[in-house]
């Protein structure tokens, strides 16, 4: 590990006022987090086109952010805890995707942040025993679709830590996102279990450093990164007004996939999951093979195949499809490696895109519409 660009790099996501598309620019004009702390006013406030008084407010904060980054740095080295920085190849590519991803990632585990399947699951504080019930069939019958699926929630009570306590009793990695920084755990009778998902290839994440205590916005701020992180965010009860709803508007805003448990008409629980399903806000479903289908998940390749015959595909577009298919996103790069017809390779990429199949994302990535 790079000790000084870590450091640097903590440092940097620790600056006040700074955003996210903010901190990228500044990584592309500079290079690296170092060269940030080694320039001036006039030369940052070019490189984001911003009045002086934006500039000189960051570099106001550089000596004070060094210094903490400092202690922080020496407090996850001791605790083996990974930060991953927004420009980082570690970084979860889905998130990156968000325009308001953290700008740093406190990590504990060994969970696989780029799985090629990964679900949000959330709801109710005040669970029911049928919705803890059919959250538990729900993941059993995930995990035995797919063992290398992955499990995001917010490790509250109810429905998040019945989904994580699943997910470990069937073997599948588990996420955990705090609202608060590692030194302030919540809830403190939960940390049995998010101990448990870290020994398991599950992990524990943060954008909060170590001492930040857990607030309503910081909760609200973990439900981004839940949805972020996340292909699709499934919501097992819920009232009108709850804080799940706001994970899965957050997922609707970054282009996510939204299913919801419908629920008896005059539930207080059901109410916010059939309120989210009457305004085509969320897919109904009753089971995990509901979510497979509408994901395009179908085992044994059949949805694949019934797919690729739906949509007329000749052979060398059938075979990048399945090229695709297979990682869920993929760098242009790596298909060029994988397809042998190298030389035709884009203009039948342009062809696909042309017929809606698939699309080119950021950082010149593809995946399937």
């Amino acid at each position: 590990m790079d000790t000084n660009k870590k450091v640097k790099q903590v440092a940097l996501s620790l600056i006040d006022g700074l955003n996210t598309e903010n901190t990228v620019k500044l990584i592309e004009k500079f290079e690296t987090a170092e060269n940030v702390f080694k320039e001036n006013i006039y030369s940052i406030a070019d490189a984001l086109d911003c009045k002086l008084e934006y500039a000189e407010n960051m570099v106001s904060q550089f000596d004070s952010v060094l210094k903490k980054a400092d202690k922080e740095f020496e407090y996850i080295l001791k605790n083996g805890i990974k930060a991953l920085f927004i420009t980082d190849k570690e970084y979860p590519y889905r998130l990156s995707l968000c325009s308001n991803a953290p700008k740093i990632l406190y990590l504990r585990g060994d969970s696989n942040l780029n799985s090629a399947r990964v679900i949000a699951i959330v709801g109710t504080r005040k669970a029911t025993e049928h919705g803890k019930r059919m959250c538990e069939k729900f993941v059993e019958d995930l995990s035995n679709f797919d063992d290398k699926i992955v499990i995001v929630s917010g490790l509250a009570y109810g429905i998040d830590i019945t989904a994580h306590k699943k997910a470990l009793e069937c073997g599948v990695s588990t996420i955990g996102v705090m609202a608060g920084g590692f030194e302030h755990f919540y809830p403190a009778n939960h940390l049995i279990y998010a101990r448990k998902m870290v020994a398991a290839n599950g992990s524990v994440i943060t954008e909060q450093v170590k001492d930040v205590v857990p607030l309503s916005f910081t909760f609200v701020n973990r439900n981004r990164i839940i949805a972020g992180l996340s292909d699709a965010t499934v919501v097992v009860e819920s009232t009108i007004d709850g804080g799940s709803l706001i994970t899965a508007k957050m997922a609707l805003s970054y282009g996510r996939e939204v299913y919801a448990f419908p629920g008896r008409v005059g539930e207080r629980l059901s109410e916010g999951c059939n309120n989210f399903i009457k305004y085509n806000k969320a897919g109904l479903i009753e089971n995990a093979d509901d979510l497979i289908y509408f994901m395009g998940w179908n085992a044994n390749g059949c949805g694949k195949n019934i797919a690729m015959e739906y949509l007329n595909l000749d052979e060398d577009e059938k075979k990048i499809y399945e090229i695709i298919e297979k990682y869920k996103t993929i760098h242009h790069d790596t298909l060029l490696l994988k397809f042998d017809g190298n030389n035709k390779l884009d203009s039948i990429i342009l062809q696909m895109e042309l017929k809606g199949i698939i699309e080119r994302l950021p950082g010149n990535y593809l995946s399937l519409l």
